[in-house]
């Protein structure tokens, strides 16, 4: 996962530069929802905050585009034990600073007026940062889906505005399958991914246009 990040963030930072298109530049903030996630123990609770993040575009031609999406938020997480765990796994509550990091295909539509509206799915990462030493930094695959508006005010100057739902996934196993029925031989190839937690956010920000 980390490697991934590296990956994306190295792209962020060239594609303005090597691009002959037009980049749109998109700094946001806005409304965090965090969820929760249910273990056999307890619950764990990621608490609302507010976020921030950037978005770099290129279009792609047609209706299409194509993205890059920074979301942050700087938070708190409360552990909640149930009754029976009290003693071996206390309460306990501790700063949280949750990231994704996305590239994503985008379908956009014309609505007259300069304005937008768009349809994303983003495939990336995540990860979850505690400010507690004991606390590992967890990484995972995420997919978020977002839904938006871009209201442009002349050719380098907008305002964007969007929310997203954002599912960061267990990894539980993958494999080979073969077997032979009645119709013949079969095989295959399985990826087990689960969401653990479903988070969301509202957001808005300027856009800014460069190139042609």
């Amino acid at each position: 996962m980390k490697k991934a990040f590296k990956t994306l963030l190295f792209w962020m930072l060239v594609i303005p530069f090597t691009a002959s298109s037009q980049v749109e530049f998109s700094p946001f903030y806005g409304y965090f929802m965090g969820g929760s996630i249910p273990y056999y123990e307890g619950d764990l609770k990621i608490n609302n905050s507010d976020c921030y993040g950037m978005i770099l575009g290129l279009p792609l031609g047609g209706d299409a585009s194509f993205e890059i999406s920074y979301t942050a938020s700087n938070t708190s997480a409360e552990w909640r034990p149930f009754r029976k765990y009290v003693n071996e796994f206390p309460g306990r509550d501790y700063g949280l600073s949750v990231n994704y990091l996305t590239i994503s295909g985008v379908s956009n539509g014309d609505f007259g007026n300069n304005v937008v509206g768009f349809a994303a799915v983003r495939l990336g990462t995540a990860w979850f940062k505690s400010n507690q030493r004991d606390i590992d930094t967890d990484w995972y695959f995420a997919v978020s889906v977002g839904l938006g508006l871009k209201i442009y005010f002349n050719d380098v100057i907008g305002l964007r505005l969007q929310g997203n739902l954002h599912m960061p996934f267990y990894y539980t196993g993958s494999g080979l399958y073969f077997g032979y029925g009645p119709g013949g031989s079969y095989s295959g190839v399985y990826v087990g991914l689960i969401p653990f937690i479903f988070e969301g956010d509202f957001s808005g920000g300027l856009i800014f246009v460069i190139g042609n």
